[in-house]
């Protein structure tokens, strides 16, 4: 069997979120601790005006 490694993501994580960064910050502090290094992260945001943007900039994961 050949040896292949790929580094297309295993896991994909969607997190919706609307005005919650203090639970946001949370979530993507629990997806991130994971061992799971072939990973990607969505965040849908719908608009939010407190500082889930600011947040999620804020987070310097190369996944």
């Amino acid at each position: 069997m050949e040896n292949t490694q790929t580094t297309d993501p295993i896991v994909t994580v969607i997190i919706p979120t609307y005005n919650r960064a203090s639970v946001l910050y949370y979530a993507l502090h629990s997806v991130i601790n994971q061992t799971v290094e072939n990973i990607e992260i969505y965040i849908i945001d719908d608009a939010s005006t407190d500082l889930t943007t600011e947040l999620v900039d804020s987070f310097n994961d190369p996944r």
